[in-house]
């Protein structure tokens, strides 16, 4: 139990933030949840 708690709970707490941010959207960064992907007309990925 006890390393359930120290080892888990905190991954899954973070899971649940990650999911409540992408709620709403398809996708963000993890550095910087504000931001969010832009394409250009030159697109890098050569797509």
């Amino acid at each position: 139990m006890e390393k359930l708690q120290q080892e888990h709970l905190p991954k899954l707490q973070s899971y649940e933030e990650q999911e409540a941010i992408l709620a709403y959207r398809s996708s963000y960064s993890k550095t910087d949840p504000d931001a969010t992907f832009m394409r250009t007309k030159e697109d890098h990925l050569g797509k």
